[in-house]
């Protein structure tokens, strides 16, 4: 009997794990978050390239890696609500963006110009 409740506790233990990371990165999220995936193509020949956050498309935004189309929006739209980004700090606020995707696209990003200048 002892055995079935170590192995019923495990299960649910991984079944939280999972849906705290769910929660936290959305379903693209987890699915970007489970693939270690390199970098794309156009960053992996052009190392210099950078993408300015208060000017940059979904496209430039879906270049970096680890960001998918939904992720690209959520970004285009807390640029939007806050006026423009004054800091790449900023990023970890919207949802999906964690300190392991910020890491990855950080040496990738810059400012360029805020919305509206």
């Amino acid at each position: 009997m002892l055995k079935w409740g170590r192995l019923v506790l495990l299960l649910i233990g991984l079944l939280l794990s999972f849906l705290r990371g769910y929660w936290a990165l959305g379903p693209a999220g987890v699915v970007w978050y489970l693939q270690d995936l390199d970098p794309p193509a156009e960053f992996a020949e052009s190392a210099n390239r950078v993408v300015a956050l208060n000017s940059a498309d979904i496209d430039e935004l879906v270049a970096l890696p680890g960001i998918g189309p939904v992720l690209a929006r959520r970004i285009i739209e807390y640029r939007e609500l806050i006026g423009g980004y004054q800091d790449t700090q900023q990023l970890l606020a919207v949802k999906g963006v964690g300190e392991a995707t910020f890491r990855k696209i950080e040496p990738y990003l810059t400012l360029g110009e805020l919305s509206g200048s």
